[in-house]
């Protein structure tokens, strides 16, 4: 203990710019929620290349695994501290970024699967109205 006292009198100054110059240390607990919205964030960014591309089959298992993420994060959020380093704030504001471009993209697509939905229900109905659909049936009897 001495030592150390007698080193840290000698060399205050080279302590104080080791101090001054050492990067941010990042807690555990911090790093693994950073891993998370990591992993969250490729997701979306899968997400938005599924939706650009049109591929909406691939949504399904997207969404699973989107869910089993949220889950997770959820988790870890229970247990972390009250403070969030800077680098997970930063990381969290990104992700929220990502989500909400793929929520918009989503709520496009859904509009457009709406208005086709109302297209052919139109059509249904005028179709019905004319009566075609019931001479066929009288014509099978």
């Amino acid at each position: 203990m001495r030592r150390a006292q007698k080193w840290l009198a000698n060399n205050h100054d080279d302590a104080l710019m080791l101090d001054r110059t050492a990067p941010p240390l990042i807690s555990q607990s911090d790093a693994t929620l950073i891993n998370c919205v990591e992993r969250i964030s490729a997701l979306l960014d899968k997400e938005s290349s599924i939706l650009a591309n049109g591929r909406i089959s691939d949504l399904e298992i997207v969404n699973i695994r989107k869910n089993h993420l949220l889950f997770e994060f959820s988790r870890l959020m229970n247990n972390a501290p009250t403070y969030l380093s800077e680098e997970l704030r930063d990381r969290l504001s990104a992700c929220k970024r990502k989500a909400l471009r793929n929520s918009e993209a989503l709520k496009h697509y859904l509009e457009a699967v709406q208005d086709l939905n109302l297209m052919i229900m139109d059509h249904i109905r005028k179709e019905d109205s004319d009566g075609t659909y019931s001479r066929m049936s009288s014509s099978r009897l």
